[in-house]
């Protein structure tokens, strides 16, 4: 993923979107939508900014000037899980494996964990269910 392009279509694939779809978020037709993903044109900066806000990610990460992205969901406290308990995706992603693969950013002490981490939660689900998951669920589900 090494232009905007390129990031567009794939942040517009990760959220499930058809270009129309996307095209109805932000205000334009599906062929402008189309031109930016093959990279004929470029977005507006109104238009850039309406496509940060809608994929939740920097315009810096689609100007492929940052290659982090930045979801404003990130787990790294039980301060933060409580605080997102409104969003319908976090109240679903209480299944730990759902939520590993929820495609959310995930930090720990500031560090965001690469899918080899993931995977290795995911083989302790186990310990982590009972120790974790488990006894937060039954705090927020009230």
């Amino acid at each position: 993923m090494n232009t905007l392009g390129q990031r567009c279509r794939n942040l517009r694939l990760l959220h499930k979107w058809t270009q129309e779809e996307l095209a109805n978020k932000i205000g334009v037709t599906k062929q402008v939508v189309s031109n930016w993903e093959r990279n004929v044109a470029r977005p507006e900066i109104n238009h850039l900014i309406s496509l940060a806000e809608v994929f939740d990610v920097t315009t810096d990460y689609l100007l492929c000037i940052a290659n982090q992205m930045t979801f404003p969901y990130c787990v790294d406290s039980i301060d933060t899980i409580h605080s997102d308990l409104n969003n319908e995706k976090i109240k679903k992603s209480f299944d730990l494996l759902a939520f590993l693969n929820s495609g959310f950013r995930i930090e720990l002490n500031g560090q965001v964990l690469e899918q080899e981490d993931l995977n290795l939660i995911g083989k302790n689900n186990t310990f982590l269910m009972e120790h974790f998951v488990s006894p937060l669920k039954k705090r927020y589900s009230k």
